[in-house]
């Protein structure tokens, strides 16, 4: 889910973000562990958490735009190196959700548009190298149809309709090296998996999943593509009837399914609320799988065989105001005890250099935190002030620490607000002002000086900005 930014053309005009200044401070040493559950111990370092003063932080803008469609109050954005010149470019999704899309292509060196598309609804965009090179092609899904473009310049080069509604979309890998266009389709009383053959969209397989009637939502949905036991061979990872997770071969059989929890109405906690991911979460060299839920669970598997290895709950403390309502009858204040919140998008980072990933995911709780399933423990939370739907984004400030070593970052983002953090305590080293918010963030090196840098894409103001961190230490900028 994608937050709306929630300040006019005007306000930003405002802030130029030229010279933002924040006295950043790292923390050095051990994870802290802020709101932690019970569990294994978070690391064998010390306990004694150091504060180092790096210096102070500034944003500088590069560039901006504005792209101008008319009513815009959705925006995605993703990274692709669309000419196979070695450089990103992006691709902005911007539109009125269910009414209207615009696909944009943007070079990032120089703020410039290079090509667009509308499109009558919504849709789903990813970029894959699937056909001749140079460059990645654009894949767009939207309502009944598939569109591939030529990612440099926005030809058409296949398409197809399909006989149903295209929910979501991912591209698969075979084990002979083909690549696939896989598809969850939705139908009157079933939905379908389907994956297409390239380069001419031509049907390899499909697999039908009826309707349950879920209030949840029914059908398939949460749609991933991922090489889990690295044989080269993508799996498909997709969440049928809301609360089963379904692992499906690239050539559309089975591997293993689970079921997530119970949907009931009161505690789903079953019920999946964000996608996938794919990463070696226990340090012991194997991908497992994570998956978000309502009621604040998060739930990791084998990879292998789809059994449960680990279950954490989150958000439980946004129900105590409810829970001291001496009027509830106990029974209901006991449910409600377990409802938690939805979980966010997850992003798997390695925060510590030790063995295994943690997860930083936000929950509707207001509240942003970091999580490691290998000690089953939370590591850190943070109150951005506002609730963070997507994954954040790692981020590196190269030669920003002691000695000019390099700060490993998070970028997390809301409709109110956007938050650079550091990655092992959560520690804010710079935010926007309140009020210049972000309905998608990216990160990469826009001006080729080998750091990373910012673009903030808002959908409300329909603006683009590229900034880059300015980082001075002992009175000298770097």
């Amino acid at each position: 889910m994608k937050a709306a930014g929630g300040c006019s053309v005007k306000d930003v005009a405002m802030w130029s973000m030229r010279g933002i200044s924040v006295a950043a401070i790292l923390c050095a040493g051990a994870l802290t562990a802020a709101g932690a559950g019970v569990g294994a111990e978070a690391s064998s370092t010390s306990g004694v958490v150091t504060p180092v003063v790096i210096g102070t932080v500034r944003l500088n803008e590069l560039w901006a735009m504005t792209l101008g469609v008319p009513g815009a109050n959705i925006a995605e954005a993703l990274l692709a190196d669309l000419d196979g010149d070695g450089v990103w470019e992006a691709l902005v999704t911007m539109g009125k959700g269910r009414e209207s899309s615009t696909v944009v292509a943007l070079d990032l060196e120089d703020g410039v548009e290079i090509w667009r598309t509308d499109h009558s609804g919504a849709v789903g965009v990813l970029t894959a190298d699937i056909l001749a090179p140079p460059g990645e092609e654009v894949v767009t899904c939207s309502a009944c149809s598939v569109l591939i473009q030529n990612g440099a310049t926005g030809r058409p080069l296949a398409g197809c309709r399909l006989s149903g509604k295209v929910r979501s979309v991912g591209v698969a890998q075979t084990a002979s090296g083909d690549q696939l266009i896989v598809l969850s389709v939705r139908g009157d009383e079933s939905d379908d998996l389907v994956a297409l053959g390239l380069p001419g969209l031509v049907e390899r397989w499909r697999r039908a999943a009826p309707h349950d009637g879920s209030v949840f939502g029914d059908g398939l949905s949460k749609l991933m593509c991922a090489d889990i036991d690295g044989d080269g061979a993508s799996e498909i990872l997709v969440v049928e009837n809301a609360n089963v997770l379904r692992c499906v071969s690239s050539v559309g059989d089975d591997i293993w399914s689970l079921e997530l929890g119970e949907k009931g109405r009161l505690n789903p906690e079953g019920v999946a609320s964000s996608l996938p991911v794919v990463a070696d979460l226990t340090g012991d060299g194997y991908n497992e799988v994570a998956i978000g839920c309502f009621a604040g669970a998060l739930v990791v598997l084998d990879g292998a065989t789809g059994d449960e290895l680990v279950r954490m709950r989150f958000g439980n403390e946004s129900h105590m105001e409810v829970l001291a309502e001496r009027r509830l009858p106990r029974f209901i204040r006991d449910v409600i005890a377990r409802t938690g919140e939805p979980i966010g998008e997850m992003a798997p980072v390695d925060m510590d250099g030790s063995t295994g990933c943690e997860l930083v995911f936000g929950c509707s709780d207001g509240l942003l935190y970091a999580a490691a399933p290998k000690w089953e423990r939370r590591v850190w939370e943070l109150d951005l002030k506002g609730d963070v739907y997507d994954a954040p984004v790692p981020l590196v400030l190269k030669h920003a620490g002691p000695e000019g070593a390099d700060v490993l970052c998070l970028v997390a983002w809301h409709e109110r607000g956007v938050g650079v953090l550091a990655r092992e305590t959560g520690e804010k080293i710079i935010a926007l002002p309140d009020g210049i918010g972000a309905s998608d963030v990216l990160v990469c090196d826009v001006n080729s000086d080998g750091r990373d840098d910012l673009i903030i894409v808002n959908a409300r103001t329909q603006s683009v900005k590229a900034l880059e961190f300015l980082v001075a230490t002992d009175g000298n900028r770097r």
